[in-house]
């Protein structure tokens, strides 16, 4: 039951691995070709720390419909002309980079979790190499939480002023701008590589103790 289930999870993790490597491969391909031909059917969007002043409101037959921004707004660019300002420009590309940055280092976390549950089950589980990528698969959970933050440090100014320029009202600008969870969820993780640390030091006495 227990290899049944590991071996699933192995499956699984395969499929994503390889699956987000072929959809890094297409959006880079399409970030690149979007720029100098620009396709009004592709878009790219981006949460903003931001919330919009002004309530949206709409009517169906039979019920009314509203949009609010609460917490979060989304930023989705649409080029229509290669002629864009550089202001445009890049809050383009550092839309498609950060797109990119999330791929590149779920990939690299999806790597560190195969090579890790290739061990599970087996006398290995407990050593240095492991202990190694469950420190390495928590510093990338860390760092996907901390992409967004970064990324609003290095644009805000630039969004903020194509949303004044457009007089977009929004109201205040979020501080707490991020996967909070994801920060957590990294720091437990680092927090487990000591336990396994801890494991991998017994396992080495006992050996020489024998």
């Amino acid at each position: 039951m227990k290899t049944s289930y590991i071996k699933f999870l192995r499956i699984l993790i395969a499929v994503a691995y390889y699956g987000l490597m072929a959809v890094l491969v297409i959006v880079g391909v399409a970030l690149i070709f979007n720029y100098f031909e620009p396709q009004s059917t592709m878009q790219f969007s981006m949460d903003i720390p931001v919330q919009l002043n002004k309530k949206v409101s709409f009517q169906e037959n039979g019920w009314v419909g509203s949009v609010t921004s609460s917490g979060y707004s989304t930023l989705a660019v649409n080029l229509r002309d290669s002629a864009f300002t550089q202001q445009n420009t890049l809050i383009y590309l550092a839309i498609g980079l950060a797109i990119l940055l999330i791929l590149s280092l779920t990939i690299c976390l999806l790597y560190q979790i195969r090579q890790l549950l290739r061990t599970m089950g087996t006398p290995a589980v407990f050593s240095g190499e492991n202990v190694v990528r469950i420190r390495t698969i928590g510093g990338l959970l860390i760092a996907l939480g901390l992409v967004k933050p970064l990324w609003w440090w290095l644009i805000g100014n630039n969004v903020l002023g194509v949303m004044t320029q457009h007089r977009i009202n929004y109201s205040c600008e979020q501080i707490s701008f991020g996967d909070s969870n994801l920060l957590l969820v990294g720091l437990l993780v680092l927090g487990l590589a000591e336990v396994f640390r801890s494991g991998y030091q017994l396992k080495q006495e006992q050996e020489l103790t024998i």
